[in-house]
């Protein structure tokens, strides 16, 4: 019996989960209507996934630029901290994420297994420029004023427990840095779901990415967005400079269940509430729901849209700027 791939228990497991979706459905209607605009603007959407995003650095050499591009995968968490991060930064979540890599870069890290490691909650705070702490009035003397931590402090312990946790494990397996460890699995197999599969299982504290659905009996549901982000980013930033990076089974990936992309599935009508009149924002979904009903809907698009991949569609997605104003839980998505 051949043994299922991690690509297909994501598209099994979310499947499984929108047929038993309690709070959240797709809207057929919308989808039809959406998957042909997709259809006619798929040569532009396919030509911008095949093109690496430019940043203002060169990297050199380029085990640099895959260390960059693992970190930038583990560290795409922290939704849920949206409007503290504006509030408290006055930057959006994506842009926070880059300028602290480099502000890394820049300052001269070479953000490898020793670096990660010793990587501190004050790093975090230079870096990324997030406040852990703010001075407040004291409750009972107008004239005192006292330190506390800010709202975005439990988001900068994220940040430092992932870079820590997937630092010891580097250096447990010997290790040097990411380009190591990606360079190693990639000989072994060189396909894209042998990567996220290694991933997962080697840091699974970070990159394992599954939920439980609360249907009876349970669906545990597997999502793995940031492994997935990891090969998508190795894929499209690498591919031309080392052909290990181009993935022969890089359409067979899955959309990407992030928040912008059901975010931007709800403005378009596609994703709606199970009760006629509602719609699936503030809390009032199972996020479960949501992000398993976004993987069907994209797979349900590219089959009306043929000749588009799932992972080119999420990309489409997520370039959006969807007005619906979506708080998700405090989650490390």
């Amino acid at each position: 019996m051949t043994q299922e791939s991690i690509l297909d228990g994501v598209r099994r497991s979310c499947r499984q989960a929108s047929s038993s979706s309690s709070q959240v459905r797709i809207n057929k209607q919308k989808l039809e209507e959406f998957s042909k605009g997709l259809a006619e603007e798929a040569t532009t959407i396919k030509n911008k996934f095949s093109r690496a995003d430019p940043y203002p650095l060169k990297f050199d050499p380029i085990e640099f630029e895959i260390n960059f591009n693992c970190i930038y995968a583990l560290l795409s968490f922290g939704s849920g901290y949206t409007k503290e991060l504006d509030q408290h930064v006055g930057k959006g979540l994506d842009e926070i994420l880059k300028y602290g890599l480099l502000s890394m870069t820049l300052s001269g890290a070479n953000l490898d297994t020793e670096f990660m490691v010793k990587f501190t909650i004050s790093d975090v705070e230079n870096y990324f420029r997030i406040p852990i702490q703010e001075e407040v009035q004291h409750p009972t003397n107008p004239i005192v004023r006292i330190g506390q931590n800010t709202s975005v402090q439990p988001f900068a312990e994220y940040i430092r427990y992932a870079m820590n946790d997937c630092g010891n494990v580097l250096s447990r397996r010997g290790h040097k840095d990411f380009a190591s460890f990606i360079n190693s699995t990639l000989q072994e197999n060189s396909t894209a779901a042998h990567l996220i599969q290694q991933v997962t299982k080697t840091f699974p504290h970070v990159f394992n990415d599954e939920s439980a659905h609360s249907s009876t009996p349970p669906i545990q549901v597997l999502f793995h967005k940031k492994a997935q982000l990891l090969v998508i980013n190795l894929y499209r930033q690498l591919k031309t400079k080392n052909s290990i990076f181009d993935f022969s089974d890089i359409s067979q990936l899955t959309c990407l269940a992030e928040p912008i992309v059901f975010a931007t599935l709800i403005e378009k009508g596609i994703l709606e509430g199970t009760s006629e009149g509602t719609t699936p924002i503030n809390g009032i979904a199972d996020e479960v729901e949501l992000r398993a009903q976004s993987v069907v809907a994209v797979e349900d698009m590219i089959n009306k849209a043929d000749a588009l991949s799932a992972a080119e569609v999420w990309l489409h997605l997520s370039k959006s700027s969807p007005a619906v104003n979506l708080q998700v839980k405090k989650t490390v998505m």
